[in-house]
């Protein structure tokens, strides 16, 4: 039998046909769930602060301005760190950055949850978005490079089924976990429910960490900085764990030939000393044309765009918790009385520093309220934005991206205007997911757009340029809430109405594809 296969065992094949030959079995089925884990822990880390506001007001005396950067700081991290992780992504393995980022993301996101005032809480989470963006970076590429092109995009797409998870995990939890009144002393430190949010939500990252544990570096990486022995043992390892009972010796591929394109990948990454200062030229290279004739103009539009949907639609979302804590407060303590949102924060203004400063010194009662339809609201958003993905998915085939994109930026600004007169608590929930998942659904659809707007040889870079100022826009809406919801609610609801309607007219200038896509392409 041995001899039978030898002369399978001496073949020499390119990259894509020696993944092609793993097949697909367990090691990418488990591959795919540590991944998707791994994208858990990055959106939960990201997006799960809005539910904390008012349940750690207290413990941290927060004003409205602090709870602003709190929610921005993750993502101010992220936007900081983004490039610098692909570059050392691409210079030491994408297994590496991933192990460094989740250990990292976790452990700081441990801290913050004994964080003892507010701006140690603000460092500590600016530190998990520094280095949980790692993993956002890696893992698309870590996946993809262990499966065929039969295989990749399916694997992608079972990865990402993490997105609704997590929209579904965080309200979840939230409503386990955060109306519980209790009070431990620890060392000093009042542990409440709001701390152990924070530690459950973190459990994503420890776990995909310790799963890629048992996991190699990509193939594909090591091929590039000439590892081709290394890169066959792990491929014949995938192949053992996905055929079961057939032995690795039974793989039919020896060595892997290293086309031309990947020659000159090798020759940048040869010379450790001076591989970060290459790419980093590269980027620079790739990034120039961007502003320059004949994509100038382009890049600042859809840059501006990207801005106004990250503002709207991932703004609104930090927010919304406490926004929707607020009006149920105001309900609580006025029964049978209606208000809108603005008539919500006009009774809580005179409050404010009653509420942070006083709290230890008058012995004034901190508003602790968590009201449970916070949750149930958040919890609806991830169910309809499945069905509005979904739908929006079979449009695409019927009409225009940029058709689309102009009808929900126009829908989602006068679900905007609405939040500024409906005063029923259900009508103002349904207003906050329209504006919400409305606006969701551009991003994908733009960053399509995106693609299809450039050459091949900028696609990438300009898709990362987009997304990098895009989440500029979650940080200037948090803080743009934060600071004027309390001193001119009218105005704050205005301008995040405006943002989307703004995008629809921007969007009315983006040129047809073919137009802007060079030759080169």
């Amino acid at each position: 039998m041995e001899n039978a296969n030898e002369p399978q065992r001496t073949r020499r094949v390119e990259l894509e046909e020696a993944l092609a030959l793993t097949g697909f079995g367990k090691f990418n089925a488990g591959l795919v769930i540590v991944c998707a884990i791994c994208l858990t822990a990055s959106i939960v880390e990201t997006m799960s602060t809005g539910f904390i506001l008012a349940a750690a007001q207290c413990d941290l005396h927060m004003t409205s301005s602090q709870k602003g950067i709190l929610t921005g700081s993750t993502f101010t991290g992220m936007v900081a760190s983004a490039h610098t992780w692909g570059v050392i992504a691409d210079t030491t393995g994408r297994r590496k950055v991933l192990l460094v980022s989740l250990f990292g993301a976790w452990a700081f996101s441990f801290a913050s949850a004994f964080a003892y005032n507010f701006w140690l809480l603000a460092f500590l989470r600016l530190m998990v978005g520094l280095l949980i963006s790692g993993s956002s970076a890696a893992v698309y590429s870590y996946l993809g490079e262990f499966s065929s092109v039969k295989f990749r995009s399916k694997s992608i797409a079972w990865a990402c089924t993490a997105f609704p998870f997590s929209m579904l995990l965080m309200p979840g939890v939230g409503w386990a976990v955060l109306p519980l009144d209790f009070e431990l002393d620890i060392l000093g430190l009042s542990f409440r429910s709001w701390r152990l949010f924070v530690l459950i939500l973190g459990l994503p990252g420890l776990i995909s960490f310790l799963g890629l544990l048992s996991f190699p570096e990509s193939p594909k990486f090591l091929v590039l900085i000439g590892r081709h022995r290394d890169a066959v043992d792990i491929l014949q390892d995938v192949y053992r764990s996905n055929e079961g009972s057939k032995t690795g010796s039974k793989y039919p591929v020896s060595e892997i030939i290293v086309p031309a394109s990947m020659n000159m990948d090798q020759d940048v990454m040869a010379e450790k000393s001076g591989a970060v200062l290459r790419i980093l030229r590269t980027m620079w290279d790739q990034t120039i044309p961007l502003f320059l004739h004949p994509h100038g103009f382009i890049t600042l539009l859809v840059c501006a765009m990207q801005f106004e949907i990250f503002f709207s639609f991932n703004g609104m979302y930090l927010w919304m918790p406490e926004i929707l804590n607020q009006v149920a407060l105001y309900n609580d303590e006025n029964p049978g009385l209606s208000a809108t949102i603005c008539d919500a924060y006009a009774v809580k203004t005179p409050e404010v520093a009653v509420n942070v400063t006083a709290h230890h010194h008058n012995g004034n009662e901190c508003h602790r309220h968590l009201d449970t339809s916070v949750f149930i609201n958040t919890m609806t958003i991830a169910g309809v934005s499945l069905v509005v993905y979904s739908s929006v998915g079979c449009l695409v085939s019927v009409m225009r991206k940029k058709t689309i994109i102009i009808l929900c930026q126009t829908m989602s600004g006068l679900a905007g205007i609405g939040l500024l007169f409906v005063n029923l608590t259900p009508l103002i929930s349904t207003m906050i997911i329209i504006y919400h998942v409305i606006s969701g659904v551009c991003l994908s659809l733009l960053t399509s757009i995106v693609v299809d707007l450039y050459p091949t040889n900028l696609r990438t870079m300009a898709v990362c340029i987009t997304l990098v100022l895009g989440r500029t826009g979650v940080i200037a809406a948090g803080n743009l809430i934060a600071l004027l919801i309390e001193i001119d609610c009218s105005l704050t609801m205005s301008v995040m109405a405006c943002v989307p309607l703004t995008c629809a007219i921007l969007c009315c200038f983006v040129p047809r594809e073919a137009s802007v896509v060079t030759t080169n392409d």
